[in-house]
C-alpha cells in the first residue's frame, strides 16, 4: 500500500514540476496503536534531517497520538488512511495533487510560482483592517522571497477607546 502511494505520488509529482525523494520506510508491527507508530518513528527517524514524515494510517483515532508526537519533535507531518488510499483503481489524482500540495507547503516550499517579469525586486505588502465590536483587527502581510511566493503574516489587536 505504501508503495503504491510512493509511485503514484511521483507520477503525480511530475505534472507540478515537483521532486519526490525515496523515502526511508518505517514498518510499524501493530498500525492500529499510536505507541507502536511513536516507537517505530523514534527507533527509525532523525528529526534533524527528516523533511517530512507521510503517515498511512488504517485507524483515524491514531492520528491525535501520533501527530502529537511529531509535533513535539518539529517534525512536519502528513497524514493519509488507507481508506483515501482507493480501491483497484488507484489513488484519485485529485487525492494525490493535494496531499503533494499540502506536503509543500508544511516543508515551507512554493505551491505555486509565477513568472512576473516586471515585478523583480518587490515585496508586495498587504494590510486589512475589521472592527469586530469594541477590537480593531489589523491584518498584515508582506512576501519574503523574490518569487513572492512565501509570505510574513501578522495579526493584532487593538481595544478602541470607550466613548463616554
Amino acid at each position: 500500500m505504501a508503495n503504491d502511494l510512493y509511485a503514484s505520488l511521483q507520477r503525480a509529482a511530475t505534472s507540478f514540476n515537483i521532486v519526490v525523494e525515496e523515502p526511508q520506510w518505517v514498518e510499524v508491527p501493530n498500525p492500529r496503536s499510536a505507541a507502536d507508530y511513536n516507537n517505530g518513528i523514534k527507533s527509525d527517524i532523525d528529526p534533524k534531517v527528516c523533511k517530512i514524515v507521510c503517515v498511512v494510517i488504517f485507524n483515524p483515532d491514531v492520528k491525535k497520538g501520533v501527530k502529537s508526537f511529531l509535533d513535539k519533535g518539529g517534525v512536519p507531518s502528513q497524514f493519509i488512511t488507507t481508506k483515501k488510499l482507493g480501491g483497484p483503481k488507484g489513488i484519485p489524482m485529485g487525492v494525490l495533487s493535494n496531499l503533494l500540495k499540502q506536503m509543500n507547503a508544511k516543508m515551507r516550499l512554493d505551491l505555486y510560482r509565477l513568472n512576473v517579469p516586471h515585478f523583480r525586486n518587490t515585496m508586495v505588502i498587504g494590510i486589512d483592517l475589521v472592527m469586530s465590536g469594541s477590537s480593531k483587527l489589523i491584518g498584515c502581510s508582506a512576501t519574503s522571497n523574490k518569487n513572492l511566493t512565501q509570505c510574513f503574516t501578522k495579526m493584532y489587536k487593538q481595544k478602541l477607546p470607550k466613548i463616554s
